[in-house]
């Protein structure tokens, strides 16, 4: 008996997926995709289309964490090399102890929140 086996006995009865307010549209779904959808539905006892939504949902919400980090990460550069000074343009890096005192200035919130 495989995985797949023993959830589909498993699995909850499918019932009707919640309806949404938003645009309808067509797609078309990766084999792959839509293999991980119907593994899913199976498992949630929903439909494929309900699951691919849930799993969009997610992808969205990771995007937009990974966004967010980004930002903070631009932000925290931004302000350690603003709080360091001119930085001469042949220079490789910045000596440790320049790094030290930028990133405490930056820790103090005097760049606000990151």
């Amino acid at each position: 008996m495989c995985y797949g086996d023993a959830v589909a006995r498993q699995a909850p009865e499918r019932k009707r997926a919640p309806r949404r307010a938003g645009t309808r549209t067509t797609l078309r779904v990766p084999g792959d995709l839509a293999e991980k959808a119907d593994g899913l539905a199976r498992v949630l006892g929903t439909t494929a289309n309900d699951a691919l939504i849930r799993m969009a949902e997610r992808g969205a919400l990771l995007y937009a964490q990974e966004v967010q980090m980004a930002q903070a990460a631009e932000h925290q550069l931004a302000a350690i090399l603003d709080a360091h000074g001119e930085i001469p343009p042949n220079a490789d890096y910045l000596p440790s102890e320049a790094w030290r005192e930028a990133a405490l200035v930056l820790r103090t919130g005097r760049f606000g929140p990151i």
